[in-house]
C-alpha cells in the first residue's frame, strides 16, 4: 500500500609414382633410341643407332658424324634424300658392317629476331575520366538523422559528398572502372575502392560554393594510374544542431546558403544575415515538457524548402531522433501549499545527468537529488526543474508553490467548493481522477523517502462502511505515527492496488496540496 517495489578440411598429399613403376609404361630407352618427336619404335619410326666411335667413324671430326643425323630420326634410303660428298672432300674410311647414306642438308641457321620495342607507360595526369560536376546539398544531422543530396552527374568517375556516421563530411566515389584495392586519394584524405566504391573522410567540411579537387586513382598491379580532376558546387548547407541540448530549444536547424537563396525550415521562413546564416528552433515542448519517468524519444520529420537565386525550389526532409532525459518529482506537489518559509525541491533522474532549479543548479550525480529554497510571504512561486544530459533532449517539470499565513483557511476554502465524499470516488476512482477530495481521518501506516511522505489513511469523510482508505501522496517531510488524526486536501490521481500487482482492492490515490496534522489517538 505504501508503494515499496520488489528486486528484480585437412588437403592430403600425393607421391609422385615413376614411370617404371606405373603399369602398362614403357621401359626406359638408350639414348640412340630416341628422337625429337619421341621415342623411335622398331616398326614405326626409324631408330638412331649409337653415335659412332673413332673406329667406326673413320677418324671423321664431330661435325662430319653429326651430319648423319634428320630433323626426325636417320635418312633412309628411299624415304630422306642423300648428299654427294662435296668436291675435294677427304677420302672416308669404309663403315661395316655397311655404309650409311649421306645426310640430308642441315637446316638453314636460326636468326634471332630483335625484341619489340618497351611499352610505353602513360604518365599520370589529365582527365581520362572526365570532370565531375555537380550540386549538392548537405543535410548534416546528428542522432541517426538522414542525409540528402541533389547531384547532376554523368561521367565515369561520380564524386558525391555525404555525411558519414560520425557526423562528419565524406566524399563517396563510385567509379566502373575501378577494380576493388584502387586507391584515392584527395584533400589529404584517402579510401580504398571495393565494389566499385570508396569513401574519403574531409579533414574539413566543403565550403559555400565551387570547390575544385584533384582526385588521384592508384590501380592496383599494373592498372592505369591517374589524376582526375573534379568540380563540386555546394550552394546550401542544412543541418540539426543538438549541440546545446541543456536549452529549452534542444534542436536547432542551422541554415547556410550562397546570396538570393531563400529559406523555409518547418513551414516557417528563415531569416538570414548577410553572410547566409540562419537559425529556426524547433517546438518540441510537447515531448519535453512535464516529469516522466521513462526516459522517451522525440522522432520527428522537419521538411524544408530552399531555393536558390535563378533556380528552382528544392524540398526534403530532416529526420530527428533524440532521447529525452527522464524526471521525476518527489516534492513538490504540483499545486502546494504550505504556512512554512522554505520548501524542498526532491527528485530523480537518469545517473550523470544535471539538474537546475529556476536556473540555479542542484547536486544529482548519482541520480538523486534535492535542495531547500525560500519562499516570500503570501506569494505564489514559479518552480521550474530543469533535467539534461549530453546528446539527449531535457526535460523540464514546472510548479507553482504557494505561502499562505493559515491553512485552516485554506482547508475552509477547499470544503466550500464541495469536494466529493469516499464512496462516490470509491465506485469510480478512474472516472473521477483529477476532481477534488478531502480525506479526514486516521493513520494507518505512513513512511517517508527521498523528502516525499505516503501515508494510509482511513477516511470518515462519506464512507458508509469502513474501512475506507485512501493513499496520500505528499510532497515533503512529515513526521506521522499510528492513529494519528490526519485531514489530507488535493486531487485524485488514480486507483491504487497494495503491491501495484492488483492484490486487494483498490483504493483512491490523493495528491496533496496540502496536510494538517492533529492529535494521536
Amino acid at each position: 500500500m505504501l508503494g515499496i517495489s520488489a528486486e528484480e578440411v585437412q588437403a592430403q598429399q600425393q607421391k609422385t609414382v615413376p614411370m617404371a613403376q606405373v603399369p602398362g609404361s614403357l621401359p626406359p630407352q638408350p639414348e640412340g633410341a630416341r628422337t625429337m618427336i619421341g621415342v623411335a619404335m622398331p616398326g614405326v619410326a626409324p631408330i638412331l643407332p649409337p653415335a659412332p666411335t673413332a673406329d667406326q667413324s673413320g677418324g671423321l671430326p664431330p661435325a662430319a658424324r653429326g651430319e648423319q643425323r634428320t630433323m626426325l630420326g636417320l635418312a633412309m634410303p628411299g624415304i630422306a634424300p642423300t648428299r654427294s660428298d662435296p668436291p675435294n672432300a677427304l677420302p672416308r674410311a669404309p663403315l661395316a658392317p655397311a655404309p650409311l647414306p649421306a645426310i640430308v642438308p642441315a637446316p638453314a641457321p636460326l636468326v634471332d629476331e630483335p625484341l619489340p620495342p618497351a611499352p610505353v607507360l602513360a604518365k599520370k595526369g589529365g582527365l581520362p575520366l572526365g570532370v565531375v560536376a555537380g550540386v549538392v546539398g548537405l543535410l548534416v544531422a546528428a542522432a541517426g538523422v538522414g542525409v540528402y543530396f541533389f547531384w547532376k552527374a554523368g561521367a565515369p568517375l561520380v564524386v558525391k559528398p555525404r555525411l558519414g556516421p560520425q557526423g562528419n563530411e565524406q566524399l563517396q566515389l563510385t567509379c566502373p572502372t575501378c577494380p576493388d584495392g584502387t586507391k584515392a586519394t584527395a584533400a589529404g584524405s584517402s579510401g580504398t575502392f571495393k565494389d566499385k566504391e570508396a569513401a574519403l573522410e574531409l579533414a574539413a567540411p566543403l565550403k559555400l560554393g565551387e570547390n575544385p579537387l584533384e582526385i588521384q586513382l592508384d590501380r592496383p598491379s599494373m592498372g592505369r594510374d591517374e589524376t582526375v580532376k573534379a568540380s563540386i558546387l555546394v550552394p546550401y548547407r542544412v543541418k540539426v544542431d543538438l549541440a546545446n541540448t541543456a536549452t529549452s530549444d534542444p534542436i536547432v536547424v542551422r541554415v547556410e546558403t550562397l546570396p538570393g537563396t531563400t529559406v523555409k525550415v518547418d513551414g516557417r521562413d528563415v531569416a538570414l544575415d548577410g553572410e547566409g546564416k540562419g537559425t529556426q528552433p524547433i517546438d518540441v515542448r510537447a515531448e519535453t515538457e512535464g516529469a516522466s519517468d521513462e526516459g522517451k524519444v522525440i522522432d520527428r520529420t522537419i521538411p524544408y524548402e530552399v531555393t536558390p537565386k535563378g533556380s528552382d525550389t528544392e524540398r526534403g526532409n530532416l529526420n530527428v531522433r533524440v532521447g529525452v532525459v527522464p524526471l521525476h518529482i518527489d516534492a513538490p506537489t504540483a499545486h502546494m501549499v504550505t504556512d512554512a518559509d522554505r520548501f524542498v525541491v526532491a527528485g530523480r533522474t537518469a545517473k550523470g545527468a544535471s539538474v537546475a532549479v529556476n536556473g540555479k543548479s542542484i547536486e544529482a550525480g548519482t541520480g538523486i537529488f534535492f535542495g531547500t529554497f525560500e519562499l516570500p510571504a503570501d506569494k505564489e512561486t514559479p518552480v521550474e526543474i530543469r533535467a539534461s544530459g549530453p546528446n539527449v533532449a531535457p526535460r523540464t517539470a514546472r510548479f507553482a508553490v504557494r505561502r499562505v499565513a493559515s491553512l485552516e483557511t485554506e482547508a475552509k476554502a477547499f470544503e466550500a467548493a464541495n469536494p466529493l465524499g469516499y464512496d462516490t470516488v470509491a465506485a469510480n476512482i478512474e472516472g473521477n481522477v483529477g476532481k477534488g477530495l478531502a480525506v479526514d481521518g486516521e493513520v494507518r501506516q505512513s513512511r517517508t523517502v527521498n523528502h516525499q511522505t505516503v501515508a494510509i489513511v482511513d477516511s470518515h469523510r462519506g464512507c458508509a462502511k469502513k474501512p475506507c482508505l485512501v493513499r496520500v501522496v505528499y510532497g515533503g517531510d512529515l513526521e506521522l505515527k499510528p492513529r494519528q488524526e490526519l485531514r489530507a486536501y488535493g486531487k485524485i490521481t488514480r486507483a491504487f492496488s497494495a503491491g501495484e500487482a492488483g492484490a486487494g482492492k483498490p483504493v483512491p490515490e490523493v495528491e496533496a496540496d496540502f496536510v494538517i496534522r492533529g492529535k494521536t489517538k
